[in-house]
């Protein structure tokens, strides 16, 4: 597994490197699960819902990938998207 890594310049980490890097320096048992934006922010909302059951929507302040807007679909949100806003007075959004 790790050799097709070594080939493409990749250095593998074990999970035990990774969470120390982490900081989680106590943590006894753990699963490193690699996903990419989409299905991270998913069981992110998921986690969150959970917590907070009575919440329903999500706001965003812009939308540059679908992934974004189908994981909160996917998480069973609504989204709420909000246009930037320039200060008349400043020079930032």
């Amino acid at each position: 597994m790790y050799r097709c890594h070594e080939r493409a310049g990749y250095i593998p980490v074990r999970e035990q490197d990774a969470s120390k890097a982490a900081g989680f320096r106590n943590a006894k048992h753990a699963a490193v699960i690699p996903v990419a934006t989409g299905m991270a922010l998913t069981l992110t909302m998921c986690a969150l819902r959970e917590q907070r059951p009575s919440c329903r929507k999500v706001i965003f302040l812009r939308i540059d990938q679908k992934s974004c807007v189908k994981s909160v679909l996917t998480a069973g949100f609504e989204l709420v998207v909000v246009d930037n806003v320039k200060d008349r007075d400043a020079d930032e959004v």
